[in-house]
């Protein structure tokens, strides 16, 4: 908080997928360790710098949050919102593999879950602090209602049949090896947004793809929308290059804005440039 605001009053705008906690502040809505005081701080300091921050990227910030409202604007009454995310990470090793899960034995308590379990002071406290919360309250707010709570389930794991030696390391038979959870956002007693989060190492019995979402709108008109990006760098896992992407478009919009804190709703539109222009 104290480098973003130094940067911040000093007259730089910030654009980071690094704070996805950021993405969508509103009073009540922010984590429970982004303090109110917090939020000012960042605010003061926009000001001060005559600047913004934008905070962005992929899940959250755009397939979780602003695709569904996209692909609603053509839709006169929306009465829920299903996404689902698909994400291998067979040929891509990543830091984040234990917290996961991935590797480890059924029954283990597993770093990643125990962000989502709710607080016995604060049943609104596991979800909402997370990203995914924020996404949530966001897609609320686009369709016009209130999000009462947020629940967390853990819909399956699935471990590896037989020891399996891949570009993102070895893992042994009877390790875990594919999870699915799913966070829903709840108005008056009705699941009105959904979020399937589905990571996985090995890729049997899942979609061969490696970076894709599933979009269900149900309304009128419903919508039924697939969304899978490839690419040939690296590990042909395109995730990190659709996250930096995002921010570095975003450069022009953020600059030009009024100094203060930018989300979705308050940042115009903006996208990639042909490549004859760049």
């Amino acid at each position: 908080m104290d480098e973003l605001s130094r940067l911040l009053a000093s007259g730089k705008n910030v654009i980071s997928s690094a704070i996805d906690l950021f993405i969508y502040v509103k009073s009540g809505v922010a984590p429970a360790h982004v303090k109110p005081e917090m939020i000012a701080k960042l605010a003061n300091a926009c000001d001060v710098g005559g600047v913004s921050v934008y905070s962005t990227g992929m899940t959250p910030g755009f397939a979780l949050d602003l695709w569904p409202v996209t692909m609603a604007r053509t839709v006169r009454r929306v009465d829920s919102v299903h996404v689902r995310e698909l994400v291998s990470l067979r040929d891509y090793k990543s830091t984040m593999q234990e917290f996961m899960g991935f590797g480890l034995r059924p029954g283990v308590e597993i770093e990643m879950f125990k962000m989502f379990e709710d607080s016995v002071d604060n049943p609104k406290a596991g979800a909402l602090n997370t990203p995914y919360g924020a996404a949530i309250h966001f897609l609320g707010d686009a369709f016009g209602v209130e999000i009462d709570k947020i629940s967390y389930q853990h819909i399956e794991q699935r471990t590896a049949r037989n020891r399996l030696v891949l570009p993102s390391g070895t893992f042994e038979a009877g390790s875990i090896v594919g999870t699915e959870f799913r966070l829903s956002g709840w108005v008056e007693g009705l699941e009105f947004v959904t979020l399937d989060i589905c990571w996985r190492i090995d890729d049997e019995g899942w979609p061969p793809n490696l970076c894709s979402w599933e979009l269900e709108i149900s309304g009128d008109p419903s919508v039924r929308s697939q969304m899978e990006f490839a690419t040939e760098t690296d590990a042909r896992r395109a995730t990190s290059i659709t996250v930096a992407g995002h921010c570095l478009n975003a450069i022009p919009n953020v600059v030009a804005a009024a100094p203060g804190i930018l989300n979705h709703f308050t940042i115009p539109m903006f996208t990639g440039r042909a490549a004859m222009s760049l």
